[in-house]
């Protein structure tokens, strides 16, 4: 009987099995386990810390964002470290090396191609790009290490659609003129600057619709710059199409028989609207880059300006109509703060032609005892503003106070804690009313705030 039981005893230990959440793969973590042979896990599973436990991940793509690397030792996603982990994240290129996530892009730099899409977040491909450079020839292949002159690249884009020119950065001394074709011109780094007998250093015409995205255009003396500009400029049923966004440009602007957008950019001199223009501006600066006084000008018939969002210093505003048709010219600006020492004059008129001022702030800084800002007309419509100091009431909607900025003196005009400009606009629907200056959402509280800054605790 002893026998039968220890012969019992021995087959039932050799037939038990092994706890399947435990594992070793090296002979130190099998001599911890007593000395048991090298043991895997289950399909599914991998070996940590002598557990099975369940893998994360077999590649890369089975990972998120946020760890977008896959450890093949150890089947678990982690972060990245350098811009090759992220290379299968099309929407998400880049690695942000604080977080160990991946992320769209946000500058050309960042990218291989030298360009990115932000509002994709994506890098453009190098075989989808134009490349110019300073010192290109006629005769390049327009390829990033090849790069050929502007002269070609615009000529290439001009008989196609959608291209893309990339300018590298450096300086640009000849002309730019589009006549025809759809394109996006990419400089950043570059800066496009011409002798003042120059009078156009970016023309755009005909039926070209043109795109250009963190260019500076500038010119070679300062005091000239009243003869050198960005035109864009149509002419019989023509109508040509120009977006400046993410740009500096310390040169005039003309809009005339065409469509003008700017945003997000920085403009130091004159902006001119004239015949069948029309214009949208929203979150730009305007301001003196070159030490010469800017103004807004409109005039002449049928032009459409309308700017939101912006903020404008030491900026003029003037305008006229010879428009016959009642109603067919418009001017408005809503949601701007202006300060500065130029006042505004609207003009007595018998045209029906209103320009209309919303949601706005107006501070003076009009030295003397009579520091008017706003000198109304029959031709302007001041709706729900503040004025500050005002010496004419406005009346109506509109409020005399101290917007209480942040600090005037250095023009951080933000609006501090307890502002009379804080939730007093008028709501007002659409895409342009949406946001703020600085592109924060619109409203912050119970209804939006005046001017250019939506307040943010």
């Amino acid at each position: 009987m002893m026998y039968a039981w220890l012969a019992l005893t021995f087959v039932a230990a050799c037939t038990t099995k092994r706890n399947p959440d435990v594992c070793c793969t090296t002979n130190a973590d099998c001599q911890r386990l007593g000395g048991i042979p090298p043991t895997g896990c289950p399909d599914g599973f991998v070996c940590r810390d002598l557990l099975c436990e369940e893998s994360t991940c077999s590649s890369s793509t089975d990972c998120p964002i946020e760890q977008p690397v896959c450890n093949m030792m150890t089947a678990s996603c982690t972060a990245c470290a350098t811009a090759t982990d992220c290379g299968s994240y099309t929407d998400t290129p880049i690695c942000d090396t604080d977080s160990g996530a991946c992320r769209s892009c946000q500058l050309d730099a960042e990218c291989t191609s030298d360009v990115c899409d932000v509002d994709t977040g994506r890098c453009t491909e190098e075989d989808e790009i134009i490349y110019a450079s300073p010192t290109g020839i006629d005769t390049g292949l327009c390829t990033r290490d090849r790069p050929c002159s502007t002269t070609r690249a615009i000529a290439i884009a001009s008989t196609g659609s959608d291209s893309i020119i990339r300018l590298l950065p450096g300086l640009y001394t000849a002309p730019i003129t589009i006549s025809s074709g759809t394109m996006t011109i990419i400089g950043s780094g570059a800066v496009l600057r011409l002798p003042f007998q120059v009078f156009s250093p970016l023309e755009v015409r005909g039926t070209a619709n043109v795109q250009v995205h963190r260019l500076e255009i500038d010119t070679v003396n300062s005091t000239s710059l009243v003869l050198s500009g960005v035109r864009c400029e149509g002419a019989g049923v023509e109508y040509p199409t120009l977006l400046l966004r993410d740009s500096i440009i310390h040169v005039f602007i003309v809009a005339k028989h065409s469509t003008l957008i700017i945003q997000n950019t920085t403009l130091g001199f004159d902006l001119d609207a004239q015949d069948d223009a029309t214009i949208r501006i929203d979150r730009c600066h305007f301001r003196q880059t070159r030490g010469i006084d800017g103004a807004i000008g409109a005039r002449g018939a049928r032009y459409d300006l309308r700017m939101t969002n912006s903020i404008l210093e030491n900026i003029g505003i003037g305008f006229s109509t010879a428009s016959t048709i009642p109603n067919s010219t418009q001017l408005y600006l809503g949601f701007c703060t202006l300060v500065g020492d130029k006042p505004l004059q609207c003009p007595m008129s018998s045209s029906e032609d209103l320009a209309v001022f919303e949601n706005s702030v107006f501070v003076s800084t009009l030295q003397g005892s009579d520091p008017v800002l706003l000198a109304t007309g029959n031709n302007c419509a001041f709706i729900n503003n503040l004025t500050f100091p005002q010496s004419i009431e406005l009346g109506g909607s509109n409020i005399n106070v101290d917007p209480m900025f942040v600090d005037l003196a250095t023009r951080d005009l933000r609006l501090k804690p307890g502002s009379p400009a804080i939730d007093r606009a008028t709501s007002i629907a659409g895409p342009d009313f949406d946001h703020d200056f600085m592109g924060s959402p619109r409203p912050n509280g119970a209804n939006s705030d005046l001017g250019a800054f939506e307040f943010t605790p």
